[in-house]
């Protein structure tokens, strides 16, 4: 499994920091979710294909994944965009509802 943004795998000319956010995407998923969100970042990938074509109800069901809120949707998506236009600059995620809810340590198992 390697966990590259699909623009390094495709041997396209990429942008560092837009790879890199990608890869930090990855990682948050994996903190908060214990799993990997794909094997690899390829449009032909089962998991990562429904996350390139914006079906994120299906990879949730076909993930079996619990639920998450709608602002970690909104963020772990724009992170793993295989658009990198639409992926944010660290400011954003810094800036991003998700990043600025309160800690609650009742959900923290």
């Amino acid at each position: 499994m390697t966990y590259m943004a699909p623009e390094i795998k495709e041997g396209r000319t990429y942008d560092g920091k837009k790879s890199d956010m990608f890869s930090i995407g990855v990682i948050l998923f994996v903190i908060v979710q214990g799993i990997f969100p794909f094997k690899e970042a390829t449009k032909d990938e089962c998991y990562y294909s429904l996350i390139k074509e914006g079906l994120y109800d299906d990879y949730w069901i076909k993930t079996r994944s619990p639920s998450v809120s709608d602002d970690f949707e909104d963020l772990i998506f724009k992170m793993l965009s295989y658009d990198v236009t639409k992926r944010p600059t660290i400011d954003e995620v810094r800036d991003h509802p998700w990043m600025n809810q309160p800690y609650d340590p009742k959900i923290v198992k």
